[in-house]
C-alpha cells in the first residue's frame, strides 16, 4: 500500500461552509438539538474525515468531500442557514425550537466559532486506501 497523504486540520463552521461539498441529507432536529446542546456545554465535536479534491487549477478555494460526519456538517449548515430549527435545548430550554438568527448573538458566535476537528486525506487517496483509513478510525472509537 503506497503512502497516505494525511493532515489533521482544524476548521470553524464558517471555514466548513467555503471548503466543503455539501451533498443534500435529510434534515434532522434531533440531531442538531444534540450538537448545539454539546457546543454550548464546551462538548467537541466529533472528528470528521474528508478527501481533498481540487475542483479545478484556477482555485484557490479547496472543495472537499466528506467521507465521515457528512449528517453533522449538514444539520449544522442547514441550521446555520436557517433552513432547520433546533428542537428541544437541554441547557438552554428558552431557545429551543429556533432557528440560527433567532439566537443572540454570543450563542450565534459560540455556534459559528466552535472548531471541528478535520482528518484531511490527500487528493491522491486511492477507494481501497479510503475504507482502510474509515475502518481504522470506527474500530478506534
Amino acid at each position: 500500500m503506497n503512502d497516505i497523504d494525511i493532515r489533521i486540520r482544524q476548521f470553524s463552521l464558517k471555514d466548513v461552509r467555503a471548503y466543503l461539498k455539501m451533498d443534500t441529507a435529510e434534515h434532522n432536529q434531533d440531531t442538531i438539538s444534540v450538537i448545539v446542546d454539546s457546543i454550548l456545554c464546551g462538548l467537541p465535536l466529533p472528528t470528521i474525515i474528508i478527501c481533498d479534491d481540487w475542483e479545478d487549477d484556477s482555485s484557490d478555494v479547496m472543495k472537499a468531500d466528506i467521507l465521515l460526519g457528512h449528517h453533522i456538517i449538514f444539520n449544522l449548515l442547514e441550521f446555520f442557514n436557517n433552513k432547520i430549527s433546533i428542537g428541544e435545548l437541554k441547557r438552554l430550554p428558552d431557545y429551543s425550537h429556533t432557528n440560527f438568527n433567532d439566537l443572540p448573538f454570543y450563542l450565534q458566535n459560540r455556534i459559528e466559532d466552535v472548531l471541528i476537528n478535520v482528518i484531511v486525506l490527500g487528493g491522491d487517496t486511492t477507494q481501497i486506501q479510503k475504507e482502510y483509513i474509515l475502518n481504522m478510525y470506527s474500530t478506534l472509537r
